[in-house]
């Protein structure tokens, strides 16, 4: 607080005389007596036990010094006053310090007595000084109590919606310290009239408990389906428009969102609103978000509904994306995506059973990769999201159900239909597709010759994980890409794929069944780099591992003059391979993405290749459920080269039921039989886990990718896609008010989705509705389809055809302003009842 004021009245009274007195009868000013700097006088405290020293100093020892003589009581009555006679020719000051509190704040008239009812506030100049800093204009009755709570609670701005939503988040529900400081200030009763009059929480014993439990529960059932519970009736606030976008702002914000959970589940507790949802069909709180609960019991109700009736749920797509926006939807995405995939595969499979008998292997191949493939990747989807669960207990019969439908109806049964159609083949050449035998002949030659090549050859990179990865480089405008399948071989094990994915005139064995590449050993990166510069004296040979963490300029020095290189990236069957960690194979997949996307780039923007051919040495079959002992093939009697979990290889054909014999005349080897089991059953041999095999003939085995990617460098040139209000009334005449947004365009590898937060605010910038979230993301035929009908809720309050409210559109990854319409505001009634 200045002391301009007060010293330049002082200082004026020293002017015609030696000694000021100065009786602050309630010592409002003891802090500032301290620092005024006076003219030509100084400050002497007087004190109930110094009165005849004073006049002994006054008089003997400092006759002609001007002293302020600073008493912090009352002017004592003559008689009791050793002063009297020294008062009576000395001038007397008298401070009111509402008066000057006003006059520095610019604080009208009218409200000096509304000041000195809160008097205890304006004693410390520390909460004066942050009261003035908020800058407050044109004040009225409102405004002031308002700061004053503001400094209170340590809210900079002037914005009670603030305040309130600090101090309903304080620590301690119970024990609020905030309401503890109102109270001291006088200003509690204050308090408790602005949540009751912006809210309609009326309690003749308010609490904080109480007053969350009404606006709660307020909310609640604003997106409640039919009738609410008898027992939440009395807890409904009259305001319920302003208590939802009040609410629904908390629930969104950044830094209380937390506090807000710990919250709501103790008024959760405290209303046992599990009891009372038992009774009311889980439908009714579809679009609920306030208490945990409801995205459980969803959870719960859409489980039960799946394991229950095998069939698709079709509403679950529309439901599941309503649920993104909600507010406990980051803490069980993993619950909701394990769904939304047991949903799609359970629909695929069933599709799967009704197809027709298949007479062409070609047929089926087409099949594989246009369709079925992807019951594959429904699986893998359901188990990588579900092993981010920590408890999975509920989901166990889905589990089950998930097991047994890809399990025993789809994977046994195309590894039955595929194996019939395989045998009349009998060997891979005969397949009616591209063989990785041919891998470089086909592709890598062409592709050298007109720009630098990099094969990355990814380990166990399977069919439909390939697809996956195409999808995702295809958000990128800089690249293009085509893929198409390719037969691997059988046996589909490492080794032999390696080989034949390099250049090579024959593909051998040594004595213990060593793969050799024209006679030599190619089980080493450094071995195939000299296969390949046999063919290319500009080819290197790489790991991942070895190329990532070099720099631009080491990576251009390692390169160069290079314009072929092989990289063997090693994620999925590096942990697939080994007992600890087969469970990881589809977080391995997933991480598989990244590695590869980062290598392309790194490629592409630090040595210019431009062809980039991902490939694999085989598949594999993985599912969670273990392989009973009725499942495996006893094999100690038999004379056998090399045996395996998903092959054997034999000099003679071997005739062991349920399983198949092929030829390796692919390779012009003919005196060795290879012995697969028809099913995805495994032969009983050592080595690791009995959930994560290859080296069998099973499509998912032997089907690999073949995706080309052409990059090149620079920006992406992307842009987000456009959202534009086109409701065409820019008025508003109802408190509760339907827009419509369009989507512009669809989305490509050029124009990317957009996630947007849409309120509505007024002219200082104070938001007045709800928020609403749309993900614009649509790729569908019709414009039509690329509208969003979103419901605004306005506060309860008075609103001014004259003045100026803006919807306002911000991006939410960056929190970016994007657009921005002015609407007016008619509204004859601002409360909740609708005419």
């Amino acid at each position: 607080m200045k002391k301009s004021h007060i010293q330049e009245k002082l200082n004026q009274l020293f002017q015609g005389s030696r000694l000021v007195f100065w009786y602050d009868d309630k010592a409002d000013f003891c802090e500032e007596i301290h620092d005024l700097e006076l003219e030509d006088a100084e400050v002497y405290h007087l004190t109930w036990d110094n009165w005849l020293y004073t006049k002994y100093f006054m008089e003997i020892l400092e006759p002609e010094k001007k002293y302020l003589i600073y008493a912090p009581f009352p002017r004592p009555a003559d008689e009791d006053n050793y002063l009297a006679d020294m008062a009576y020719y000395a001038p007397p000051f008298c401070a009111n310090k509402i008066s000057l509190i006003s006059h520095e704040l610019n604080i009208p008239e009218e409200f000096k007595p509304l000041l000195k009812k809160y008097k205890k506030f304006w004693n410390a100049n520390s909460r004066a000084n942050r009261f003035k800093d908020l800058n407050i204009k044109e004040y009225d009755q409102e405004k002031i109590i308002i700061g004053i709570l503001g400094v209170l609670a340590k809210v900079k701005i002037l914005n009670f919606d603030e305040i309130l939503k600090k101090v309903l988040m304080e620590d301690d529900i119970n024990e609020n310290k905030f309401l503890t400081e109102f109270e001291k200030m006088d200003v509690l009763d204050a308090f408790w009239d602005l949540c009751s009059e912006k809210y309609g929480y009326e309690d003749k014993n308010p609490t904080i408990q109480k007053f969350l439990i009404s606006l709660i529960i307020t909310y609640t059932s604003t997106q409640y389906k039919g009738d609410i519970p008898k027992a939440w009736e009395k807890l409904l606030s009259e305001r319920t428009n302003s208590v939802a976008v009040f609410i629904n702002n908390l629930m969104n914000n950044t830094y209380y969102k937390d506090k807000y959970d710990e919250i709501a589940q103790i008024i959760a507790q405290k209303i046992k609103i599990e009891g009372h949802l038992r009774r009311v069909p889980v439908e009714n709180y579809f679009e609920c978000d306030t208490f945990e609960i409801f995205d459980k019991n969803i959870i719960d109700h859409l489980i039960d509904i799946l394991s229950s009736n095998h069939e698709e749920i079709p509403f679950i797509y529309g439901l599941l994306e309503e649920r993104k926006k909600t507010h406990f939807y980051k803490k069980y995405e993993h619950h909701y995506k394990v769904l939304y995939w047991a949903n799609l595969l359970i629909k695929q499979v069933n599709k799967f059973l009704e197809e027709p008998y298949i007479d062409s292997v070609e047929e089926i191949i087409r099949k594989y990769c246009d369709s079925w493939s992807f019951i594959d990747r429904c699986y893998r989807k359901f188990y990588y999201h579900y092993d981010k669960i920590s408890n999975q207990d509920q989901l166990h019969d889905l589990r089950q159900l998930i097991e047994n439908m890809y399990s025993n109806t789809y994977l046994s049964g195309l590894a039955m239909k595929w194996s019939d159609k395989l045998e009349e083949c009998r060997s891979i050449q005969n397949l009616p597709l591209d063989k990785q035998y041919n891998f470089y002949k086909n592709n890598v030659i062409h592709s050298v010759k007109n720009s630098k090549t990099a094969v990355i050859i990814s380990d166990a990179f399977r069919y439909e994980i390939a697809e996956e990865l195409k999808e995702e480089i295809d958000k990128d405008p800089t690249r293009k890409t085509k893929i198409k399948p390719m037969a691997s071989t059988i046996p589909s094990y490492t080794a032999l794929g390696m080989a034949c994915l390099l250049p090579h005139k024959e593909i051998g064995f040594d004595k213990k069944f060593k793969v050799l590449v024209d006679g030599e050993p190619c089980n080493s990166t450094s071995e195939r780099q000299k296969i390949l510069e046999k063919h290319n004296p500009n080819s290197m040979a790489v790991s991942y591992d070895e190329i990532i963490p070099l720099t631009r300029d080491e990576l251009r020095d390692k390169l160069k003059d290079i314009n072929l290189i092989y990289v063997y990236h090693n994620q999925i069957d590096a942990r697939g391979d080994k007992l600890s960690t087969e469970n990881e194979v589809f977080t391995a997949s997933e991480e598989s993405f990244d590695e590869i996307l980062k290598l392309i780039k790194k490629l592409t923007d630090a040595v210019n290749f431009s062809s980039h051919w991902i490939t694999a040495d085989h598949g594999f079959i993985y599912k969670r459920g273990k392989l009973d002992e009725s499942d495996k093939v006893d094999l100690s009697q038999k004379d056998i080269y090399v045996k395996n979990k998903r092959y054997l290889l034999s000099k003679e054909s071997m005739n062991i039921e349920g399983t198949s014999n092929y030829s390796l005349d692919y390779l012009d080897i003919h005196d060795i039989n290879v012995n697969t089991p028809r099913g995805v059953d495994i032969f009983k041999t050592q080595g690791a886990g009995q959930n994560y095999v290859h080296g069998g003939s099973s499509l998912q085995e032997v089907i690999v990718p073949v995706l080309h990617v052409k990059s090149k460098k620079g920006s992406k040139k992307q842009k987000e896609v456009e959202l534009n209000l086109i409701s065409l009334s820019k008025k508003i005449t109802n408190i509760n008010t339907m827009l419509t947004f369009a989507q512009k365009e669809n989305i490509s590898n050029k124009i990317v989705p957009l996630e947007t937060n849409i309120f509505f605010e007024d002219e200082n910038g104070e938001k007045i509705s709800n928020e609403v979230i749309i993900y614009a993301n649509k790729n569908v035929d019709s414009a039509k389809d690329r509208e969003f009908k979103e419901k605004f809720t306005l506060r309860n309050r008075k609103y001014s055809k004259s003045k100026k409210y803006y919807l306002v559109m911000k991006n939410m990854e960056n929190n970016v302003e994007i657009n921005r319409y002015e609407f007016t505001i008619d509204i004859a009634i601002s409360d909740d009842f609708e005419f």
